[in-house]
């Protein structure tokens, strides 16, 4: 089946939001268990960081990660087609660039994990298409995961000690 530009958006769309919810998820639970100064009001502090980590990431994935995909995905059809598998690799290296700009080794790692990631994701949710099979459960599933986890933190985050003046 030959995919239209508003179905090609349509999947990039839905590659970058599933993206940036993973790794906005394990960025914050990586934080959470790193961070010794974090005790309290663990459940706050996980909400408030995926979603800073969701528009963090996300404007940089949005506009950097969907033009290198874009362009990537046209370079192999046109020139490489038996190439494909270079597809993920390539935006494994992209999302490294990160390092150019914020010479932070964790930054690099998560740049080229948040590449495959976005690379693996763009694959299935094609080949899904192809077979006209839905990606609603992995939405789903993620919110499930976050509200899980939400819910975790706020039963096993310690109780604040009281002061008495």
């Amino acid at each position: 089946m030959i995919e239209t530009k508003g179905q090609l958006i349509a999947r990039k769309l839905k590659s970058t939001f599933l993206t940036l919810l993973i790794s906005s998820i394990v960025w914050s639970l990586v934080t959470i268990y790193t961070d010794e100064e974090i005790v309290y009001h663990l459940a706050e502090h996980f909400y408030v960081m995926t979603l800073f980590y969701f528009y963090y990431a996300g404007f940089i994935v949005l506009i950097y990660g969907n033009l290198v995909s874009v362009l990537t995905e046209s370079i192999l059809r046109k020139w490489a087609g038996r190439f494909m598998w270079l597809y993920t690799p390539i935006l494994g290296l992209a999302g490294a660039a990160i390092g150019l700009l914020l010479p932070y080794y964790p930054f690099i790692i998560a740049g080229i994990l948040t590449g495959i990631c976005y690379g693996v994701l763009d694959k299935w949710i094609m080949y899904r298409w192809e077979r006209d099979s839905g990606v609603l459960i992995i939405f789903i599933a993620l919110l499930v995961l976050f509200f899980l986890l939400w819910g975790f933190f706020y039963v096993t985050s310690p109780i604040l000690p009281t002061v008495k003046a």
